[in-house]
């Protein structure tokens, strides 16, 4: 099971920075708890899977990074967003643990 990324949102303006970091936890049925860096050499084509709702447009948009870091932006100043993500494995199938909705 691959636990939670750490997620980071600062608003500056009218833009939002997204960083994501981690997980830093995954479990299999051999061990109780590894690291990141552990998976990684296990599981090198690790994604983040992130879905941004808006209240302007009532829509949900997902997005595949590679990387930690993504901008959002320009927004209204009346808009709402709320952001959620996940790790995943473009290799293998596996059980995870989605961040917090922030």
């Amino acid at each position: 099971i691959l636990g939670a990324p750490l997620v980071e949102l600062t608003v500056l303006q009218n833009y939002i920075n997204v960083t994501i970091k981690g997980p830093f936890r995954w479990r299999t049925k051999r061990a109780k708890k590894d690291t990141m860096e552990d998976l990684c050499k296990i599981f090198p084509h690790m994604i983040y899977s992130v879905s941004v709702f808006s209240s302007r447009s009532d829509h949900t948009n997902n997005m595949r990074l590679k990387n930690g870091n993504l901008t959002l932006g320009p927004l209204d100043f009346s808009t709402q967003i709320c952001v959620v993500v996940q790790a995943q494995s473009e290799s293998r199938p596996l059980a995870y643990k989605p961040s917090e909705r922030l």
